[in-house]
């Protein structure tokens, strides 16, 4: 079997900005400078976690926030323990932080044979996206895969909605995070989680859209069909049991197998 990969971003550097003021204001106004300043770049390898390969994940709508740290999935040395079902390339991923030139591992769950992927980071530097936990699930004989948040150095698990997987996809600047996971309902539809060819695009129950914050999973639920899937999340929602604006694509195969639609919750 090969790999299960998700759309990967194939370049393992970050171009960094490194504008001056003096040469923007010239650009800004030509007439007065002629010899207008351009802009200067600095090619950064971000490095790995010890294998050949590193990546930013192409999914991720915020790969890095204004604070300059950009979220870095990157190879170990260490050979993927489900092979032939490999996370990505069959050596095990670690996601990271790169920050002022250091790359720190943030860990993954239960031990460092698993491999995760991070997906979205806010302006306060959490993490969201999704770890291995160890355990190959039953229905599908792949390596479950569990909704993480990195944060102030810790790993937590989000868990599920009484199914065997999930997936944090984002987070705003309240902690709240949005995603999908699955029930224990079969689904005849088989949605998956992830976009197609996503290394956990493989379903046999229902997933939901869902809401987390502090230690509570709330399940957002569907417009009628089995599936939905939770993508992005605003800042609105400050009152305290106010929950904020969240896009998510609804997925309606009881009534028609190839029509999805997307709403906001």
């Amino acid at each position: 079997m090969k790999p299960r990969t998700w759309m990967w971003m194939t370049a393992v550097y970050l171009f960094a900005a490194l504008a001056m003021p003096v040469g923007m204001a010239a650009q800004d106004n030509p007439s007065q400078n002629h010899n207008a300043n351009h802009h200067q770049y600095r090619l950064i390898d971000l490095g790995t976690f010890g294998g050949p390969n590193s990546l930013v994940p192409a999914f991720s709508a915020v790969g890095i926030n204004s604070q300059g740290t950009v979220m870095v999935q990157g190879d170990t040395t260490i050979p993927d323990p489900y092979y032939p079902n490999c996370f990505n390339d069959c050596l095990v991923n670690h996601p990271g932080i790169w920050q002022d030139d250091v790359l720190t591992d943030l860990g993954v769950l239960q031990n460092a044979n698993n491999s995760a992927q991070p997906l979205w980071i806010n302006e306060r530097g959490v993490v969201v996206g999704a770890s291995e936990n160890g355990v190959i699930d039953p229905l599908t004989n792949f390596p479950e895969i569990d909704g993480v948040v990195w944060k102030n150095g810790q790993i937590i698990d989000v868990g599920t909605l009484g199914g065997n997987t999930s997936s944090a996809m984002g987070v705003n600047n309240r902690g709240q995070v949005t995603g999908l996971a699955s029930n224990p309902i079969l689904d005849p539809f088989n949605m998956g989680l992830g976009a197609p060819g996503a290394f956990w695009n493989f379903g046999v129950t229902q997933v939901h859209a869902f809401l987390w914050h502090d230690g509570t999973l709330q399940d957002l639920g569907t417009l009628g069909g089995p599936d939905s899937a939770g993508e992005y999340v605003n800042e609105r929602g400050q009152g305290e049991n106010e929950v904020p604006e969240i896009c998510r694509e609804i997925y309606k195969e009881a009534a028609h197998p190839s029509e999805s639609h997307s709403g906001y919750y």
